[in-house]
């Protein structure tokens, strides 16, 4: 390795760790700032690390606030949302990219069209229709419209048509293919 080079590839790691040093200064100051008593968060000058660290606002936080139950309800949102995507596109995307059937492209681009319609136009047709199932206030009001992603099915479509139509033959049943797949 060159003397240029070895510069170049040193100046690179101090410029990355000055840039990281400086974006982690907010994440710093939070943390300084959580652990200070009321009278020191708006002593001057700031003081970094407390003369008297105390953990009194997490014990706030809990008991004013059901945090953990927060935290839960995120957590079932998102990992349902996230399994209930994987299976309905998942099964979609396997659909348009290894079955032949008639208008296959035409739907495919006419769900991806639906990508072009901006969110805000949808929100209040979709609060109606949960609203008439009776649904406001659930889950399955936040989760339910995971069943169709148009972007999550396109991504799987590329994925598998990259997938050898050999793996299909296994499919197979007593010698019937139960599959018409693309060559």
């Amino acid at each position: 390795m060159t003397a240029k080079r070895r510069l170049g590839t040193t100046g690179y790691y101090v410029v990355s760790i000055l840039i990281a040093v400086v974006a982690m200064i907010p994440f710093l100051w939070m943390i300084s700032t959580s652990l200070k008593s009321r009278g020191a968060l708006m002593s001057i000058p700031i003081e970094w690390i407390p003369a008297e660290p105390s953990l009194d606002a997490y014990g706030e936080v809990f008991s004013r606030f059901p945090f953990l139950k927060t935290i839960g309800n995120s957590l079932f949102i998102s990992v349902s949302y996230t399994v209930i995507t994987l299976i309905s596109a998942s099964m979609a995307a396997f659909a348009f990219a290894k079955i032949r059937f008639r208008c296959a492209n035409l739907l495919l681009k006419l769900s991806l069209a639906t990508m072009m319609i901006p969110t805000q136009v949808t929100m209040i047709p979709l609060f109606v229709i949960m609203n008439r199932l009776g649904l406001i206030d659930s889950y399955a009001s936040v989760i339910l419209p995971s069943l169709f992603r148009p972007f999550a099915v396109f991504m799987l479509v590329q994925q598998m048509r990259t997938v050898p139509a050999d793996y299909l033959d296994v499919a197979r049943v007593d010698g019937a293919n139960i599959f018409q797949v693309y060559s």
